[in-house]
């Protein structure tokens, strides 16, 4: 039986956080990857208190790594100047 993860990029906070939780309540297995090493970590920790362990691995985001069974990738990080809407 094979395993498929869900890997989700900028998971350390904001969107793909949020993002990290929903797929974690809805079961998926999960890689979480984010410039913020502590942020993805602490995401990472969350999700696996609640929900039994659902991230498989999360790190850096310029790691580099082999992925076998990579179902679905969600790129959830973006960078933007910072602005003001009139």
């Amino acid at each position: 039986m094979f395993v498929f993860f869900r890997q989700i990029t900028g998971a350390g906070r904001g969107l793909g956080k949020e993002l990290a939780e929903q797929l974690a309540q809805e079961g998926c297995e999960l890689i979480l990857t984010d410039i913020n090493e502590e942020g993805v970590k602490q995401t990472a920790e969350e999700i696996n208190s609640r929900f039994e362990d659902k991230v498989a691995v999360y790190f850096k985001a310029n790691s580099e790594t082999l992925y076998r069974y990579l179902e679905v990738l969600i790129s959830s990080a973006f960078f933007t100047p910072y602005w003001r809407v009139p």
